[in-house]
């Protein structure tokens, strides 16, 4: 792919680009997603994901084959 400086997400030919999870989605209880208007308080974004979470991971955890090992794993750690 060439380089560009568009703020765009940009994806080679043949692959897919799905949001895991976006920005305002609330994390905790029944508090509010993002408000299209940008409107949602402090508090409601203290409980909703951020911006800047693209270098979220999701390391699966399986006692059975340990880390990396190709297969389903039910539990993991997500971490940033």
């Amino acid at each position: 792919m060439a380089s560009g400086r568009a703020d765009t997400i940009r994806v080679p030919a043949g692959y897919k680009a799905t949001p895991f999870i976006p920005w305002g989605t609330p994390i905790s209880g029944s508090y509010p997603g993002f408000l299209d208007d940008a409107s949602n308080s402090a508090q409601d974004q203290a409980e909703q994901i951020g911006m800047h979470h693209d270098g979220m991971h999701f390391f699966p955890i399986d006692a059975q084959f340990g880390f990396g090992g190709g297969h389903i794993s039910n539990h993991g750690l997500l971490v940033r």
